[in-house]
């Protein structure tokens, strides 16, 4: 049991990992532990989970419900602790613990991308589902690297006007290959974008360009735009595409 992850894309990574480290520092009443004791001895632990007039429920940390009937109750204490047990960070590496506050702060964010007010969509690597053997999140750049041949980039996106847009990248390539660009193609609902990448040599030595300009047809609404490339030797790393519309 937990807290709906939804909820958590929208804070920093520093509170994330002081959540994680003190868990008692800020408690939501509804994950506060409580201390059920029973007439007959029992002494349940877990957040209360329902009340009603004649029983309460505690969910406990493994998600089992127990439920104490009113007239058995002898006594029930917040104990001001997270049902979160604290010193979870002893057991993750310095990689693990940034694998996990990259999942958390973007575990809620494939809701939908709409335009923004100036008629432009961004389209962050945070913000995308990746699919793929190779391919990965890099908090530390918060990009999408070693994207390979085969690999794919989904963004889920609310609305986008009808409309001619240009396509800016601020991406990466490396390869062992002698081609100085990669070969790509972006979907957008039915429509596909072809282009090639620059090479800057080094995954991680990113470069914003433009790479051309897209005619949107029709209004797109609950669509995919999804990112492919096809250079078999070459990984690519992503940090955000811009769509701006052009005036």
């Amino acid at each position: 049991m937990g807290p709906d992850l939804t909820a958590l894309s929208n804070k920093s990574r520093e509170s994330l990992l002081e959540a994680i480290i003190d868990p008692n520092s800020a408690i939501e009443s509804s994950y506060a532990l409580h201390i059920a004791n029973t007439t007959d001895g029992r002494s349940l632990a877990g957040v209360v989970a329902s009340e009603t007039a004649g029983s309460i429920s505690l969910l406990n940390a493994g998600g089992l419900s127990e439920t104490v009937m009113r007239g058995e109750l002898e006594g029930l204490s917040n104990t001001g602790s997270s049902l979160m047990p604290a010193g979870l960070e002893a057991s993750l590496d310095n990689q693990s613990m940034a694998d996990l506050l990259a999942f958390l702060q973007h575990s809620g964010l494939h809701s939908g991308l709409a335009v923004s007010g100036d008629g432009s969509l961004r389209l962050r690597a945070e913000d995308a589902q990746p699919t793929g053997q190779s391919v990965q999140f890099d908090p530390n750049l918060a990009s999408l690297s070693w994207i390979a041949a085969g690999d794919t980039i989904e963004w889920q996106v609310d609305h986008l006007p009808a409309g001619r847009y240009t396509v800016f990248f601020n991406s990466g390539l490396e390869t062992s290959s002698e081609p100085t660009s990669s070969s790509f193609k972006l979907y957008f609902g039915d429509q596909v974008m072809h282009g090639t990448i620059s090479n800057t040599t080094r995954l991680f030595r990113m470069r914003k360009r433009e790479y051309g300009a897209v005619t949107i047809p029709k209004d797109l609404n609950s669509a995919t735009i999804r990112f492919q490339h096809d250079l078999p030797q070459g990984q690519v790393s992503i940090n955000e595409i811009a769509i701006i519309p052009l005036r």
